[in-house]
């Protein structure tokens, strides 16, 4: 298991408040998503659908959070969550520590 780290403060910051309650949600399932899939902050445009199922416009909410610079577009289509390395470790880092923690069990 590993784990994706977000500010507490989050909800109330300005550009979360922009994106509203849908944005939001896109966005911390979007972090979750990556963590768990190690893509360094990449979002695969296909995954839009089914990281929070239940959401009425996907796309639409994901342009509204590279609006807000939550999320920036990457070449070639999809989705980088901004400065996601400022606060999570790169995907070698995770898979490092858990191979260590593999050993010395």
């Amino acid at each position: 298991m590993t784990w994706a780290k977000i500010d507490d403060n989050f909800p109330q910051h300005p550009k979360a408040v922009l994106v509203g309650p849908l944005g939001r949600d896109l966005y911390v399932c979007g972090l979750c998503y990556s963590k768990r899939a190690r893509t360094d902050g990449v979002i695969p445009p296909q995954m839009l659908k089914h990281l929070a199922p239940g959401l009425p416009t996907p796309v639409k909410i994901a342009r509204q959070l590279v609006e807000a610079g939550l999320w920036e577009t990457v070449d070639g289509g999809g989705y980088r969550i901004h400065d996601y390395h400022d606060w999570n470790d790169p995907a070698e880092v995770v898979q490092r520590r858990q191979a260590e923690k593999r050993e010395r069990q």
